[in-house]
């Protein structure tokens, strides 16, 4: 009777074991099906952003040297910039959750990068920070924000090359 139920035992355990196995292998499956979606999102998200900037070359070119623009351009300029930031903001934020194996650093300094070599993106970049702040005041804190801001003041005090390919914005 005895060696009946630890044999019970035995096998209850064997089952529990078991089962964990297969909950961690369907955790598994299930992160690596969430990081290829996020590739494939990824990849929609900058096919998007890239044929905006080739439909609009022109534009974007002169926006992100900070060069005049007419109020219509200006809106283009901006709607794109939107569109860049959306897109690094995702990138950040999918890195953040470790759905993007890339580091987050890095995507917050390649944005920096663009903001150190092109007028404009710098320009775009105080003018909506400040949109989203009380008394539209810059305050480029914590998060995103905070993290590009501080890769943008490590720019600022480095011998970073500023020289800019007006091709290259954005990319």
């Amino acid at each position: 009777m005895l060696f009946k139920r630890e044999l019970i035992e035995a096998v209850g355990v064997i089952a529990v074991v078991l089962s964990l196995i297969f909950v961690g292998f369907e955790l598994r499956f299930s992160s690596t099906v969430a990081q290829t979606e996020t590739y494939g999102a990824g990849n929609e998200i900058n096919a998007n952003f890239h044929s905006v900037i080739v439909e609009n070359a022109d534009v974007w070119q002169r926006g992100c040297l900070g060069e005049q623009l007419t109020d219509e351009e200006r809106s283009i300029f901006a709607h794109i910039f939107f569109m860049y930031q959306n897109k690094s903001f995702v990138f950040y934020a999918r890195s953040q959750t470790g759905l993007l194996d890339r580091d987050s650093d890095g995507i917050a300094m390649d944005s920096a990068i663009q903001r150190y070599r092109y007028p404009g993106i710098n320009e775009m970049w105080i003018q909506r920070v400040s949109a989203t702040s009380p008394n539209y005041e810059y305050r480029a804190t914590g998060g995103w924000w905070g993290a590009v801001e501080s890769a943008y003041q490590q720019l600022l005090l480095s011998d970073y090359p500023k020289e800019a390919d007006p091709a290259l914005c954005g990319i």
